[in-house]
Parts: structure tokens; C-alpha cells; sequence
């Protein structure tokens, strides 16, 4: 999708928002793994006609790294303040999403707001927990943190206001 997941969207679906800073068009966050789940989950089923063939994922982490990069290699942004949220800029909270400049793609907010889920190959061993990292910085990190690699976890219930999602639109399986 164009943009991080909103709280407009999330509450069409789950009618609730868990989200600490409050606004329809910010980013919906405070959300854990298992949340996202259910979220596509549901989406899928009460929006399978509308989406023609179409069902919305939580991106895998080569899927969010290609759309950041928008057939680029991986070289930072010359100005980050066009195009993220971040601590030097951002007043210490998330902004309605869609506000800043694009990549190449027309993809916003691919570097701060918050950061996205994003999902890894899972470990083979059943006990496993998943495993899914979190991309593209937050409104809280230097420009450093914001441009730097993601953070991994294997946590599926952990909760943060810097955390939040944004969705794929694959094939139906």
C-alpha cells in the first residue's frame, strides 16, 4: 500500500484503535504482531470480492525493502526531511501519513513515522516463535537510526507507539 496503515483503516475492520497518538489519517500504532494477523485476516474475508483476485499481507522483508528502494540501489535519501518523520522534525509524535514526499514508486513514509512490520522466513523448528523485523525508523530516531538496519524480533505480542504496519497487496492464494 501507498502508505503506512491508518487508524481509520484499522477500525473499519477491528473497531478499535490502540494507538497512543490519536487521528483517522495517522499511522495506527501500538499494534503487535498477532493484532496484524488478525487484522489481514479479517480484511481478507469481509473485502474478498471487493479485491478482485487480490488479498492484503503483511509484507516479508525483501518485499518492503524492494518498495523502499523503488528499483534503486540502496542509497539514503539526499534530503531526509522531505521525506521522514523523525526525531529532528517530528515534535516527539507520529503525523497524519501521506505528508511528505514520495519515493519513485509513490510510496510514503518509507523512512520514520513509524517503523513497519515486516515479516521474515520463519524458523523450521515447531516451538519457534516468528520471527519479523521492524523497517524504516521512527519519529523518536536520529536521522542515523532512521536510515540504519531494522530491528528484529521474535515477540509477536510486543506493543509500541513507534511501531506500526503497512500492508501488501499480493495474489489470493
Amino acid at each position: 500500500m501507498e502508505t503506512e496503515l491508518t487508524q481509520r483503516q484499522w477500525t473499519a475492520i477491528l473497531t478499535y484503535n490502540p494507538s497512543h497518538f490519536k487521528g483517522d489519517d495517522l499511522p495506527v500504532e501500538q499494534i503487535s504482531w498477532n493484532d496484524c494477523r488478525e487484522y489481514v485476516k479479517l480484511c481478507n474475508s469481509k473485502a474478498r470480492q471487493a479485491l478482485g483476485g487480490w488479498e492484503v499481507a503483511i509484507p516479508t522483508e525483501a518485499q518492503w525493502e524492494f518498495a523502499r528502494r523503488a528499483g534503486k540501489t540502496d542509497s539514503p535519501p539526499e534530503r531526509l526531511d522531505s521525506v521522514a518523520w523523525y526525531f529532528a522534525n517530528s515534535g516527539v509524535e507520529t503525523h497524519p501519513v501521506g505528508k511528505k514526499a514520495p519515493n519513485d514508486w509513490g510510496f510514503y513514509d518509507m523512512y520514520g513515522n513509524v517503523s513497519e512490520m515486516a515479516s521474515r522466513p520463519e524458523n523450521k523448528k515447531l516451538d519457534a516463535p516468528p520471527s519479523f523485523v521492524f523497517c524504516g525508523g521512527h519519529w523518536d530516531l536520529s536521522s542515523n537510526g532512521v536510515l540504519s538496519a531494522n530491528e528484529v524480533s521474535k515477540s509477536p505480542d510486543i506493543r509500541r507507539e513507534t511501531l506500526g504496519v503497512r500492508l501488501a497487496l499480493v495474489p489470493e492464494r
